[in-house]
């Protein structure tokens, strides 16, 4: 009789990957064993032979020990990167990230069809990239990476949550990992005529397969049910910009401007509300912010006053039926000062009102004038300190706070003081211990 290897292996293996038959899952009742394997470099167009030599071995105790009554923990990962896969790079002439994503595949493959009992649930990947240089006058830094994200372990139970019947959570055993990019970028020019600046910062990230929430409403109890699942597919991302300027106006350099213009945005897919037995759709919120801020500050021996605003315009939409656009800005203006008053009391004290306008939302439109200020002052050689602060003096803000976020608006309740007066008693130490002879 023929032992056709081929379709009786691939037969097994996809049923080893549908029962996720090593699938590793906690259990305190089994001692635990944690199987170690030399992590290969994706540098190459395949395993080296000598790779799979060891795995075999250790596949073989990591097997025995589960047989043995233990709970075995037998991990994969990647060494990715590094000065191997720059040279398989170089002798290809490709990209790091291209070439290693690729090997990764390869790899992945034939430790598949070799028949490892690896739980692949657990692989953590995370390529990474950065440039930094700097030599006074600018710096430029420019980074990247790549992380895989497992669902934690209490969310992948078998476990419902139904304590509250009108808000019921399930949990998911089938989450599977997401896949996000994050990339950072900062050019800053120094060391410019009347001490000028000029700065560039940007940074953002490109979510795959990101986790969101089923919400199930049922209409003849009024209760919800709650449910993490991934949403497949890219579609979620998320960014920001910021541009500076700063100079001194003036010889002596004791007035200064500082200015900053940013731009904003995020896109977020994520499931709609189901109403009884109704499928979940999805649906996208998109927001956009445009913002600048213009400071001016005046500094002398023991005087310094700053004064200046900003103003941000926020643009949200989205396909879902009720979802009301967002056209609204918010500003703020005002001014702090610090000095020091006769005997080494230091005063401080801030003004600023914070507006925001357009939100269809009357309650959002606020108009809040804050005051704080506080004394402050040393003894001891500046070992104890006596500070008296009165924040929010007033008493204009309030604890429920009004945010729009990835999917729409929310309104928070903080359990705070927004106004209060306080004493302050500070004592500084420090003892250097015994050097040993």
């Amino acid at each position: 009789m023929e032992y056709n290897f081929r379709e009786i292996e691939k037969k097994w293996h996809q049923k080893w990957v549908e029962n996720k038959t090593y699938k590793v899952v906690e259990d305190e009742n089994k001692k635990k064993f944690y199987v170690h394997n030399m992590f290969p470099y994706p540098s190459g167009a395949g395993l080296h032979v000598g790779l799979p030599l060891g795995y075999i071995a250790s596949d073989i105790y990591a097997r025995y020990k589960r047989l043995n009554g233990f709970n075995v923990l037998n991990p994969m990962g990647y060494d990715a990167y590094g000065l191997p896969a720059e040279q398989y790079a170089i002798q290809t002439g490709q990209h790091p990230e291209v070439t290693t994503v690729a090997n990764i595949n390869r790899y992945r493959e034939q430790l598949d069809k070799i028949g490892f009992c690896f739980d692949w649930d657990r692989v953590v990947f995370k390529p990474s990239f950065m440039y930094d240089c700097s030599d006074g006058k600018k710096s430029i830094r420019l980074y990247y990476y790549m992380q895989s994200q497992t669902p934690d372990f209490f969310s992948i139970m078998p476990y419902s949550d139904n304590s509250n019947p009108l808000a019921v959570r399930v949990n998911n055993p089938d989450l599977e990992n997401s896949l996000y990019h994050h990339y950072e970028a900062n050019i800053r020019f120094n060391g410019l005529k009347n001490q000028q600046y000029v700065g560039f910062f940007a940074t953002g990230n490109f979510y795959h397969n990101l986790v969101g929430t089923r919400t199930t409403y049922n209409s003849q109890t009024g209760g919800y049910t709650y449910m993490s699942d991934n949403i497949g597919g890219g579609g979620n991302w998320d960014f920001w910009t910021t541009t500076s300027y700063g100079v001194a106006l003036d010889k002596a350099r004791l007035f200064r401007l500082d200015y900053r213009l940013w731009f904003n945005g995020l896109r977020r897919k994520d499931f709609d509300i189901a109403y009884d037995d109704n499928s979940t759709q999805l649906c996208y919120v998109l927001r956009t912010e445009l913002g600048n801020s213009l400071y001016f500050k005046y500094q002398k021996d023991k005087l310094s006053i700053n004064l200046g605003g900003k103003v941000e315009w926020k643009h949200g939409t989205s396909d879902r039926s009720n979802f009301e656009k967002l056209n609204a800005y918010d500003f703020e203006y005002g001014g702090n000062m610090t000095y020091t008053l006769p005997l080494g009391i230091s005063l401080s004290t801030d003004l600023k009102e914070y507006c925001r306008r357009g939100y269809s939302e009357k309650s959002f439109n606020t108009s809040d004038l804050v005051w704080n200020a506080s004394l402050a002052r040393s003894f001891c050689k500046g070992k104890l300190t006596l500070k008296a602060e009165a924040c929010d003096i007033l008493q204009n803000l309030s604890s429920t706070v009004y945010e729009v976020g990835g999917q729409g608006k929310t309104e928070k309740w903080n359990n705070t003081l927004p106004s209060y007066a306080m004493v302050h008693l500070m004592y500084k130490f420090s003892k250097a211990p015994k050097s040993k002879k």
